[in-house]
């Protein structure tokens, strides 16, 4: 798909996945899952609302494009607000306790003021006053549009815009859930080589010194909401290297699709946007500034040639796909569940093994008990609350695929090709508390065999190398300990 191809012809309805309480987390973590069931949220109490996001992965340019539609006379627009991808997190009871007429707006001007960026909250950073916001909600019926409006439409009266634009990477994820709450919203995704997001990543205090970590992130937050963007025509993909390379054609077309007329200040002036980044955000400062269209293709001097061609093996159809080269085939996969390829910086070299092989973790990652029975060899990497390959789907479906698992591994174990267990700490998000969890780690424990990640590349032939993606690794936020 090339950066001058719109998007797709027709809306489409995607299934909604449930999800835990969210806690706050770095880039190196893995995205967020998709929320529960969007009847379970009040709509936007406007339909004629339009608002705009912007939305891409870490260092795709979101920022310089949202700073591009703040300049126009049309538009306002703040700080990241996480609002959504937070809100998705959320469990449905806490949803209802939010959304509660009975409660409102006590708990929702809680929610609203506890968003924050960089440990500061970011009602201050739109110029709103905590007793404003609750004002704002109390003037109006409980729903979600309510809440990110009391600091988006808000802000966007003050200055005097009819329409405001809201960005934060992480609603890449949650495309379904921004339309169902304002059915007139347009969504901006802004890609980029993830080659070059990755190796820029490693510049900014949220990355990771991991080039291989950073992939992983790009690459599963592009594979998020995927069908969304080629299918709905709510959405529109826009290259980072066509907008710095032909700014006004991009930002024509972008304002074609948003339902506005081009203005020259999008492009000529943009000096006099504030408030699109916080003031703590120092690598943003640039987006206001003369476009740079040397920074593409950067990786191709400060990628080592093994991570590149990691690359090419395990992000090939996302290469493929926004036009960014050719994707190099796998001689194999290796099916690693439920982690994929986000293990943890300090496994790069088993995964750089493993492509230097020709091995490809297999994407998408295997979720299903007929789609698991299928994989040869199969590895579950993670420990207790990392496990389950499918959290979303109903509990009575949940039980059922729980007994199947137990039978899938008994078989695999009588038939001498036993399931593998790493029960090594993956970069993905932990439910230590989920008694599901629980029984398939007894599962494994018994029936699985037990095995380290260095013995992964033997398990498909491959020969561990020693070379590396970074000297220095970052850690998640527990140890590497057993679960």
């Amino acid at each position: 798909m090339d950066g001058s191809k719109g998007t797709s012809r027709s809306p489409n309805t995607h299934a909604s996945r449930t999800a835990g309480r969210r806690t706050r987390r770095r880039t190196r973590d893995r995205p967020i899952e998709r929320p529960p069931a969007l009847d379970t949220i009040a709509r936007v109490t406007s339909p004629t609302s339009a608002p705009v996001f912007v939305v891409g992965g870490p260092r795709s340019g979101t920022t310089l494009l949202s700073a591009m539609l703040a300049a126009h006379s049309a538009f306002d627009c703040g700080p990241e607000t996480h609002c959504l991808s937070r809100w998705a997190r959320l469990g449905v009871a806490e949803r209802e306790r939010i959304l509660d007429p009975g409660d409102w707006p006590e708990r929702a001007t809680a929610y609203v003021c506890s968003l924050s960026l960089g440990k500061q909250p970011i009602y201050p950073m739109y110029g709103i006053e905590r007793d404003e916001v609750r004002a704002w909600l109390a003037a109006r019926p409980p729903s979600l549009a309510a809440m990110l409006e009391s600091l988006t439409a808000q802000r966007a009266a003050r200055a005097g815009a009819p329409r405001w634009v809201e960005k934060t990477p992480r609603h890449l994820e949650v495309p379904e859930l921004i339309v169902a709450t304002w059915p007139g919203a347009r969504i901006v995704r802004i890609v980029r080589d993830p080659r070059d997001a990755a190796v820029s990543l490693t510049k900014v205090p949220f990355g990771t010194p991991s080039l291989l970590t950073n992939l992983s992130v790009l690459a599963r937050m592009n594979e998020a909401a995927a069908d969304f963007y080629d299918e709905s025509s709510q959405a529109l993909t826009v290259r980072y290297e066509d907008l710095v390379a032909a700014p006004q054609r991009e930002l024509r077309r972008i304002c074609a699709f948003v339902g506005v007329g081009y203005e020259a200040s999008m492009l000529a002036d943009r000096s006099g946007v504030t408030g699109v980044a916080a003031a703590h955000e120092w690598w943003k400062g640039d987006a206001t500034g003369p476009l740079d269209p040397s920074r593409s293709g950067r990786w191709a001097e400060e990628m080592p040639p093994v991570v590149a061609r990691y690359a090419a093996l395990n992000l090939g159809p996302i290469l493929e796909a926004h036009g960014y080269g050719q994707a190099e085939r796998p001689r194999r996969s290796l099916a690693i569940v439920p982690a994929g390829d986000a293990l943890n910086a300090r496994y790069d070299d088993v995964l750089l093994a493993l492509a230097e092989s020709g091995v490809a973790v297999r994407r998408p990652i295997p979720r299903t008990i007929e789609e698991l029975h299928l994989q040869e060899p199969l590895v579950f990497f993670g420990v207790v609350g990392q496990l389950d390959p499918d959290r979303a789907r109903p509990a009575r479906q949940r039980v059922l695929d729980l007994v199947r698992l137990g039978l899938l591994l008994l078989t695999r174990r009588l038939q001498g090709r036993p399931v593998v267990w790493v029960r090594r700490l993956s970069l993905i998000r932990r439910h230590p508390r989920d008694a599901g969890e629980r029984v398939i780690a007894r599962l494994l424990q018994v029936l699985a065999l037990r095995a380290e990640a260095d013995d992964l590349p033997g398990l498909v032939g491959a020969t561990p190398g020693s070379s590396s993606a970074g000297a220095e690794t970052i850690e998640p936020g527990s140890s590497h300990a057993d679960g």
